[in-house]
């Protein structure tokens, strides 16, 4: 008892001398011995960028979101909440910068100052599906008038062991939230379509829900990159991801050049392009022999090539590019690419595209029949027969037939329905549509059966599930459905002399699966 008496009088001692009330002036002062009277304690580096240390360029992102249902088309799911993090892009044209995927299914959109009480509506001005990327603003100007600071942007992607700071509001707590770490590695996504990857900046920062769309900093207070995931499935540690400079860059030149697509009632901007091919690696040197390739000589092999896309023709399955704008491309199909002080890395050869837009040409250096010819080959919007993700909210589109419910099919579908693990699923086949899936239309859609509402009309086929819609037959003959629209006009339109309406669905393995659907068409109408 007398040892914890004498350490609480050495405590309150320590304390006396450290903090003291009525100053000269008569002002309440806090000062440490021996030391100048400081308003704050400063980061080591970060001296130079107050507006950095009071956080007033980040504020905090409110969002109700209206997720599709894919299970019930025809409504959505409940209303949820969520938020994340945004930050001042540019105060005169009063824009905010975030994650395309914080705000893909807002309802409403809600933005709040750090320190503030007040929430002020915002609206969503552009959205990159490809760059993960989306622009804010707020009309209030009451929002504005506040001490708001803008976050100047860096010029240059980050080199490794660079040290990071992510600030942003993640989950465990209402304030502001700054996490550090260093640059890791400087490398492209890992998706199965090239042409989609895009390159990231991992760091060993904590990333957690809420921190995406918060900048990532550097000590002299410039914005490096944004925060937007974390690899979290069991067997790693410390991996978080932020878009670089580079790609904001090429998000805002193409927002202001009018690279925008129709995505539904929506418009999103296509800061990437698409070769609108695909290619596979020439590692093994039989193939390479067998191909014509001369000793030196490297590439890839087109495997096919979107018969509706300019680059028909240009290029054909079976040709070797060998480079592209006079960049050679490696048997393992990448290019070198150098940041920082390093010059060592490799990254797939669509990263030479990235400094180009949708519209532009590529120049192009093939080897076709033993001979090298010269092509060009034009960007175009990325627009996957099955689609990477609906940008709701609004419903789906669907039919809905004698009680058979018709979508269509796209990952999130197959997520939803086939949880998050789906790629490694067969999925009844349609899986593997993804990355096999040749466009015949311009206006294909893949028409999956979800599910059967039961009913009289459809007795002996309501366990039926996922299954492809191949043709529906009129007449004894097959007609190749393009879309939901088409086959809700091949339906209407059948003759009255046709009683049955048939529909036939791809192959789904063996055993008694139905692979033809009958119904009687009166029945139908009826019902």
């Amino acid at each position: 008892a007398q040892a914890i008496l004498a350490q609480a009088a050495e405590v309150a001692t320590a304390a006396a001398a450290i903090h003291y009330m009525g100053g000269e002036n008569g002002s309440s002062q806090s000062q440490v011995a021996g030391s100048t009277p400081s308003k704050r304690l400063r980061l080591s580096g970060w001296e130079n960028a107050p507006d950095v240390l009071e956080g007033m360029s980040v504020v905090k992102v409110f969002c109700r979101e209206l997720k599709p249902n894919y299970s019930m088309p025809w409504t959505t799911k409940r209303q949820q909440s969520s938020t994340s993090t945004a930050f001042v892009l540019n105060l005169k044209a009063r824009l905010l910068l975030t994650n395309r995927h914080c705000v893909a299914h807002a309802s409403c959109v809600e933005v709040r100052r750090r320190g503030d009480d007040q929430k002020f509506e915002a609206e969503i001005v552009a959205r990159g599906t490809d760059c993960d990327l989306a622009l804010l603003t707020v009309r209030d100007d009451g929002f504005w008038a506040g001490s708001l600071a803008e976050q100047r942007l860096s010029s240059e992607i980050p080199a490794l062991f660079a040290e990071v700071v992510c600030v942003g509001y993640p989950t465990g707590g209402d304030n502001l939230c700054v996490t550090k770490g260093v640059v890791s590695r400087i490398d492209y996504e890992d998706e199965p379509d090239p042409w989609r990857n895009r390159l990231v900046v991992q760091i060993d920062a904590a990333i957690n829900p809420g921190n995406s769309g918060g900048p990532a900093l550097v000590d002299d207070g410039a914005c490096v990159g944004v925060a937007y995931q974390s690899l979290k499935d069991g067997s790693t540690e410390n991996i978080g991801f932020i878009i670089p400079v580079s790609v904001v860059e090429k998000f805002l030149t193409a927002w202001r050049h009018g690279c925008l697509v129709q995505s539904g009632p929506l418009q999103r901007v296509t800061a990437f392009g698409h070769g609108r091919f695909f290619a596979q690696k020439l590692e093994n040197a039989s193939m390479c022999k067998a191909l014509g390739m001369k000793d030196g000589q490297s590439g890839v092999l087109v495997r096919s090539v979107d018969p509706t896309s300019p680059n028909a023709g240009a290029i054909n399955a079976g040709d070797v590019i060998l480079s592209i704008d006079g960049v050679s491309i490696g048997n393992d199909g990448c290019v070198p690419f150098g940041c920082g002080a390093s010059r060592h890395d490799r990254v797939p050869f669509t990263y030479v595209a990235t400094s180009k837009f949708v519209g532009e040409e590529l120049e192009a250096c093939i080897l076709r029949g033993g001979k090298e010819v010269s092509c060009r080959l034009r960007l175009c919007p990325h627009e996957p027969v099955v689609p990477s993700e609906k940008e709701a909210p609004w419903l789906l589109d669907y039919a809905v037939i004698g009680g058979l419910v018709f979508v269509v099919l796209s990952q999130q579908y197959l997520r939803a329905t086939f949880g998050e693990k789906w790629r490694k699923e067969r999925c009844s086949g349609l899986s593997e549509i993804i990355d096999s899936k040749q466009r015949e239309f311009s206006d294909e859609q893949v028409i999956v059966l979800s599910y059967v509402l039961a009913h009289t009309v459809n007795l002996g086929f309501q366990d039926v599930r996922n299954a492809r819609l191949q043709h529906v037959i009129i007449n004894g003959e097959c007609i190749r459905v393009r879309n939901l629209r088409h086959l809700v006009e091949l339906v209407k339109g059948m003759p009255e002399e046709e009683q049955h309406l048939r529909f036939e669905l791809f192959p789904r393995g063996g055993g008694m699966l139905p692979g033809l659907i009958v119904l009687n068409k009166a029945a139908v109408q009826a019902s």
